[in-house]
């Protein structure tokens, strides 16, 4: 069983709840932004940031459908410090490498703690070449257990990527509010 997307619960709930002619009010929570924050794995962010622009974009329509309407997208924190084009790699972001993922980097782990160290496998989820180096420090992170093995994929990509992360807890940076309808 898959969970649906953000998109299809809001679809699913805007709905059922349109029926009620007294009118709803209805929170819809991408927190599994904030878990990828918590662990700092810029591969879920990002596949959840777009989950949630995808549903955003659905509602923009909804909205224009249904003026009565009104989205207000927030959130209640900032989670993990994500910076963006380190220092060593020239102030450069490069999100080129998350856009041929196939899986998380929670799930590769999960796969090659089950079926065995398959670096050719690892390369083909996550879109790209695995340096020598890479490889034996994953098959390192492998004999140790799952943890490590997600430790260290998140970190071929984060210095992939580019990305830096300050805590894997909340920030107190500011979170923006906006709205439409």
């Amino acid at each position: 069983c898959t969970q649906p997307s953000l998109k299809e619960m809001t679809v699913k709930a805007l709905e059922i709840l349109s029926k009620d002619e007294d009118g709803f009010f209805l929170m819809i929570e991408a927190g599994q932004i904030d878990w990828a924050g918590h662990a700092n794995d810029i591969a879920s962010a990002m596949a959840e940031m777009d989950d949630l622009n995808s549903t955003l974009e659905w509602l923009e329509e909804y909205v224009s459908n249904n003026q009565e309407t009104l989205v207000v997208v927030t959130a209640d924190h900032n989670t993990g410090g994500m910076s963006m084009g380190l220092k060593g790699g020239g102030y450069r972001w490069e999100p080129k490498y998350l856009r041929n993922l196939t899986a998380s980097p929670r799930t590769i782990a999960n796969q090659q703690m089950k079926q065995g160290f398959e670096p050719v496998k690892i390369s083909e989820q996550l879109g790209f070449e695995l340096t020598a180096e890479e490889i034996k420090t994953l098959k390192v992170a492998h004999r140790k257990n799952k943890k490590q093995l997600f430790t260290e994929l998140k970190s071929v990509i984060n210095k992939r990527t580019n990305t830096g992360w300050t805590t894997s807890g909340h920030t107190g940076g500011d979170v923006p509010v906006f709205a439409f309808g």
